[in-house]
C-alpha cells in the first residue's frame, strides 16, 4: 500500500493494523476451523463463537477497526451475532 500518492494528492501521516485472536483450544473443543481471514468470520458456523470488546470500555481505536472490518467486508448481520466481552 502506498503511503502518498505519486500525483502529490495525498500522503499518509498514520497507519494502523488491525487483526483478531483466537483461543486454539475453543476452537477444537467446538469443532471449528481455524479462520484464516477476516471474511472466514462471516461462516455460519461462527455464529455465538465471536466475542469483540464492549466500545464504552475500552479507549482507543480497537472496537472501531473491528467494527470497520465487519462492515468491511459486508458480513451484513454475522456481526450481530458476536458477544460483546464486558471485562
Amino acid at each position: 500500500m502506498p503511503l502518498a500518492d505519486p500525483d502529490g494528492f495525498y500522503r499518509a501521516s498514520e497507519m494502523a493494523g488491525y487483526g483478531f485472536v483466537l483461543n486454539p483450544d475453543y476452537l477444537q473443543k467446538h469443532a471449528l476451523p481455524q479462520p484464516r481471514a477476516w471474511q472466514d468470520l462471516a461462516d455460519a458456523r461462527y455464529g455465538g463463537h465471536i466475542a469483540l470488546p464492549v466500545p464504552s470500555r475500552f479507549r482507543g481505536r480497537g472496537p472501531r477497526l473491528a467494527h470497520a472490518a465487519f462492515v468491511g467486508y459486508r458480513f451484513g448481520r454475522a456481526h450481530q451475532r458476536a458477544q460483546f466481552l464486558s471485562t
